[in-house]
C-alpha cells in the first residue's frame, strides 16, 4: 500500500504538468490503477484529482475526455462492480466537483452529465463501429442502479 501512495503520489503530480503528452500517460496509468483497486482511499484520491482536470480551463479536450472515461467506466460502463464504496466515491466525486465548478466560476455541465454524455458517445461509437450487432446501452442501465 505505501509503495502505491508513492508512485500514485508521483504520477498526480504529473497531471500539473506542462506537457499534454506526460498528462496523458499519467491519466492513462492512474486510470489502470483505480480500475484495478476502485474501493481503496487511493482510488477516491485519484478521482478528486481528475475532477481538477475536468475543471481546469486550460486542460486540453483529449486529456479531459480520458479523465471522463475513468469515470464512464466506474458509473457507468459496468467494469467494475457498482457498490455502496464506488457509490459513496461518485458522490464525493460530485460534490468537490460543484465546489470546484462554483470556486472558479466555471459554466458546464454537472460532471454526471459529462459522464453520461461520454458514456453515450463511446457506446454509439461502439454500437456502429461494425463490432457485431448493437449492444445494450450502458447508461441506461447506469441510470437504474443510480435511482
Amino acid at each position: 500500500r505505501q509503495f502505491l501512495r508513492r508512485c500514485v503520489g508521483r504520477l498526480e503530480s504529473a497531471l500539473n504538468d506542462p506537457s499534454p503528452l506526460v498528462r496523458k500517460s499519467a491519466v492513462g496509468i492512474l486510470q489502470a490503477v483505480v480500475l484495478e483497486e476502485p474501493q481503496s482511499d487511493v482510488a477516491l484520491q485519484v478521482c478528486l484529482q481528475f475532477v481538477d482536470r475536468v475543471v481546469d480551463r486550460e486542460e486540453t479536450d483529449h486529456v479531459k475526455g480520458l479523465t471522463l472515461d475513468l469515470f464512464r467506466k466506474l458509473w457507468v460502463s459496468g467494469a467494475v462492480e457498482f457498490n455502496r464504496t464506488i457509490c459513496t466515491h461518485m458522490i464525493q466525486s460530485v460534490r468537490y466537483f460543484e465546489k470546484r465548478r462554483t470556486q472558479f466560476r466555471i459554466d458546464s455541465d454537472s460532471l454526471l452529465a459529462q459522464v453520461v454524455e461520454r458514456a453515450k458517445t463511446v457506446w454509439e461509437k461502439e454500437a456502429t463501429g461494425g463490432r457485431g450487432g448493437r449492444k445494450s446501452n450502458p447508461v441506461d442501465a447506469a441510470l437504474e442502479r443510480w435511482a
